[in-house]
């Protein structure tokens, strides 16, 4: 499998580490302050075989606020709220568009996103939960930028597994996510893995597959000139993240990563930074177990 994109990224990242597969205890809370920004400057087409340049490079900046709270200790809720700010630049490069989008740039929320997670089995280290997610159609719009999100509105569901010990951890999910106005369906998997010394230094590592149903009629139009939000979007994504605590509540990140078979996804730059930071050490029912939100970008 021919890797496409190589990307060095510094991350200060929160606490939480994992993914959303152990549930918060009754009552605890967790916020996470983010924001990441990515350039692109071309699309990939077709499993990664194919690349369209883009006639501007476009940057595209996220701030984001997230919120876990343990309702019970079998439920947890969690929310997204991100802010975008995607801007094209003076700079043009060949194209072959043939009318191309002015110089701009567009701020306003992108998809606002509501969950739920119920464990449905806790046992020797071993959770399954099941999670369902609402993806809001809340992006902003303007012709000259197209939009900070797609058009649609998201309704997901997953089954996720994961196991804590002393010193290792693992995950898995995997689930559906529906989309409205003609936006293809997607399936999306997730395999996740690493080791923490006294939940201090870790070592992680990620493998995420994205894949679409390819059953979506809906219109890119200007999207196509940025690179983001457009109909049938695949991937397969990996990450290796190196990272410690010098200060509660503080993180710092050193990770590595790639796309393999992307299709109709931004082609970056060679940098992707992302940076956040969060409240209070992890209240979850696992040892050394948390939550991330660092991933690919677009």
């Amino acid at each position: 499998m021919k890797t496409i994109l190589l990307f060095w990224a510094i991350l200060l990242v929160p606490i939480s580490i994992r993914a959303q597969v152990w549930n918060r205890t009754k009552g605890s809370g967790y916020v996470q302050l983010g924001y990441s920004q990515i350039k692109a400057n071309g699309l990939f087409l077709e499993g990664s075989t194919e690349t369209l340049d883009l006639h501007r490079e476009v940057n595209d900046q996220t701030l984001q606020i997230y919120a876990e709270y343990g309702l019970t200790d079998k439920w947890t809720l969690s929310a997204v709220l991100p802010y975008k700010i995607v801007s094209t630049s003076e700079e043009t490069f060949p194209s072959l568009f043939q009318e191309t989008l002015p110089k701009g740039e567009l701020s306003g929320l992108g998809q606002i996103q509501l969950a739920a997670v119920y464990q449905l089995m806790q046992k020797n280290g071993f959770v399954v939960s099941a999670k369902g997610r609402l993806e809001a159609n809340t992006p902003a719009e303007m012709k000259r930028i197209d939009r900070t999100g797609t058009d649609s509105w998201g309704l997901g569901g997953w089954i996720q597994s994961g196991y804590g010990g002393k010193y290792l951890f693992a995950s898995a999910q995997a689930g559906v996510n529906l989309r409205s106005n003609d936006y293809s369906h997607q399936f999306v998997g997730q395999l996740e893995g690493g080791a923490h010394f006294k939940q201090r230094l870790f070592f992680i590592t990620t493998l995420e597959i994205l894949q679409s149903f390819e059953n979506g009629t809906f219109q890119d139009g200007n999207a196509l000139q940025t690179g983001l939000y457009v109909r049938e979007q695949e991937y397969i994504a990996f990450q290796i993240k190196l990272g410690g605590y010098p200060l509660p509540g503080l993180g710092l990140w050193l990770a590595t990563g790639g796309l393999s078979a992307a299709t109709r996804w931004p082609k970056p730059g060679p940098l992707h930074l992302t940076s956040a930071i969060s409240g209070k050490r992890n209240s979850r029912k696992s040892p050394g177990n948390a939550q991330h939100q660092v991933g690919v970008g677009a």
